[in-house]
């Protein structure tokens, strides 16, 4: 009990529980159940959470992702996408970041953007690490290889809307649409 709208995701983080919601925040409960930590800053729904080192990383329809200390301190404001966050990913030292401005960004943990990844005619829907390069898909229905750079490395063609997914299959890559095809 305490969020006011819908959860959307939880998380065991130590010996705590990492919830989060439709209603903006975040919120660290104990095993018996008591709020110990209240986390607030978005301003729209949180899409998601993850540990990153010793702090929690999320990220929101608010367009922004947020870096805080375990006692609910913000360390850190992430801000350059222009419309809702989707994913992010921790690469290294960094953090990968995709959303509905068709756009990934790749940022410093004090929040400073370092290389914006551009090409998506859409919003970018998922992405993950394939060695030391990123692989994303979008709406528009392609996959994009990209080098830790921004440079974009190869366009996948093939499907003819809405890429939900993909996954490295040895040397291969397995995607799959709304089109009805893998």
């Amino acid at each position: 009990e305490g969020h006011t709208d819908r959860v959307d995701g939880a998380q065991v983080w130590g010996e705590q529980l990492l919830s989060w919601s439709n209603d903006g925040m975040l919120r660290l409960w104990a095993r018996d159940g008591q709020e110990r930590v209240r986390f607030e800053g978005h301003t729209s729904r949180i899409v998601g959470a993850k540990v990153w080192g010793e702090e929690l990383l999320s990220w929101s329809h608010d367009g922004t992702l947020r870096l805080w200390a375990r006692n609910g301190a913000e360390r850190a404001r992430f801000e350059g996408h222009t419309d809702r966050v989707d994913g992010a990913l921790v690469w290294g030292e960094q953090m990968l970041s995709w959303g509905w401005d068709g756009t990934l960004r790749l940022w410093a943990r004090d929040g400073r953007e370092q290389v914006l990844f551009k090409g998506h005619g859409n919003r970018v829907n998922g992405a993950q690490l394939w060695g030391d390069e990123v692989l994303s898909w979008g709406w528009e229905g392609t996959l994009r290889l990209w080098a830790r750079d921004g440079r974009e490395k190869v366009l996948l063609k093939g499907h003819t809307i809405k890429v939900n997914g993909a996954q490295v299959w040895g040397e291969q890559l397995l995607s799959w649409s709304n089109d009805g095809m893998l």
